[in-house]
């Protein structure tokens, strides 16, 4: 997974 801030969010709201 990518750290950065925003992404993590994106990633996070894909996810679930």
């Amino acid at each position: 997974m990518l750290q950065r801030p925003g992404a993590k969010l994106q990633t996070s709201e894909r996810l679930h």
